[in-house]
């Protein structure tokens, strides 16, 4: 299914997705942009894969300007078990609950050891 949502951007990885595991020392920072309905109390969640990861983020009151950007962390141990996976948001809104899923920006991490050909 193709979502009318923007994929998340993430700054660390490299144009081609790649994530250096050097780089995972700490937690990957997910740009996503305030949605145009976007209300008070609404509810943005990250996706590893298409399942929710990490804390949600209820937005304050008043809500950020549509278009904004909201900058998430995905916790580095999210990234431990697999080589790629596909990193997406999830906007819950607030009254009703009615759930929309970004596009996924796909990203690999290099395991390779610093000196190393892979």
């Amino acid at each position: 299914m193709i979502s009318d949502i923007p994929a998340p951007r993430i700054p660390l990885a490299e144009p081609d997705g790649v994530i250096k595991l050097s780089d995972l020392q700490k937690d990957v920072p997910v740009y996503m942009k305030i949605l145009t309905n976007a209300q008070p109390r609404d509810v943005y969640q990250l996706l590893l894969d298409g399942q929710p990861v990490g804390h949600a983020y209820p937005l304050p009151d008043p809500a950020p300007k549509p278009g904004s950007t909201l900058i998430m962390m995905l916790d580095n141990d999210e990234l431990a078990n697999a080589d790629s996976y596909q990193v997406g948001y999830r906007h819950k809104t607030h009254p009703g609950a009615y759930e929309s899923d970004s596009a996924a920006t796909p990203i690999r991490i290099d395991r390779t050891s610093v000196g190393t050909e892979g």
